[in-house]
């Protein structure tokens, strides 16, 4: 899978980048409609990067897998 690193605005709840709320995209800012799934993949080995995935839906019905490296603290979108 290719990724791009992408500008995500975030809330943050109890923890920090707990989920997105828009992003930048192709000179584009999306705004996030729903999440329809998310979940959690990594590494229990240590120093390995784990990430959250996130499937969305923006206003305008496109949607996107958006994921944040926990360790990196960078968002990237699926290019497909």
């Amino acid at each position: 899978m290719l990724y791009e690193q992408i500008e995500v605005v975030s809330y943050c709840g109890y923890r920090p980048n707990e989920r997105p709320i828009s992003f930048i995209f192709q000179d584009k800012k999306w705004e996030v409609k729903e999440i329809m799934e998310r979940w959690h993949e990594g590494s229990k080995k240590a120093g390995a990067p784990t990430y959250s995935f996130f499937k969305i839906i923006t206003f305008t019905g496109n949607q996107f897998t958006l994921r944040y490296n926990n360790r990196y603290k960078t968002w990237a979108v699926k290019i497909t």
